[in-house]
This record gives structure tokens, sequence and C-alpha cells, in this order.
């Protein structure tokens, strides 16, 4: 289980989202970004989908390379999408 939830999709993208709005993602339970303020920085929604499109990858990245298949089904959750503005991640179901 543990194995599973260090591979989930959401930590990922929890982790990419608080890079970005760590004040959204504080809410969403990651204490990592308390301390955190929004990116309003330059190409800030260039940036972001260059993050998410580095985020997809690596889910792809790890789908692939697992063997376990009830760990795969649960890599399968939402598809990553990259944002259509500066306001953070989105996800498709």
């Amino acid at each position: 289980m543990a194995r599973s939830n260090a591979h989930a999709q959401a930590q990922v993208l929890l982790e990419t989202l608080a890079q970005f709005n760590p004040e959204e993602a504080s809410s969403l339970g990651v204490t990592s970004a308390d301390e955190q303020v929004i990116d309003l920085g330059p190409r800030v929604s260039e940036r972001t989908r260059a993050a998410m499109a580095k985020a997809q990858a690596e889910l792809e990245k790890r789908l692939a390379e697992e063997k376990d298949p009830n760990v795969r089904a649960k890599q399968r959750g939402p598809e990553v999408r990259a944002p259509d503005s500066s306001h953070g991640a989105h996800l498709r179901a």
C-alpha cells in the first residue's frame, strides 16, 4: 500500500501545483508549501505548462516501469493536462 501511495498521481500533481500555487496546494494538504507564496513571476503560464508536461512524463514513465497490476491500476487516475491559465493545475477525469 505504501508503495502504491508513494507513486500515486495525486502526489506528483500536488507537488507540481505547489511550485506555482502553494496556497492552493497547502489547502489540499501539502504541508511543505505552507511557507511559500503564489508564483506571479514572468512567463508563469509557460513555466506551469512545462512543469505539468514534466510531471506527465514522469507519471507515464512510472506507469511503463510498474509491473504490479494493483499499483498500475492506481496510477491510472486522472489524466494530466497542461493548464489553460496561470490559476494552477487542472485535472480531467
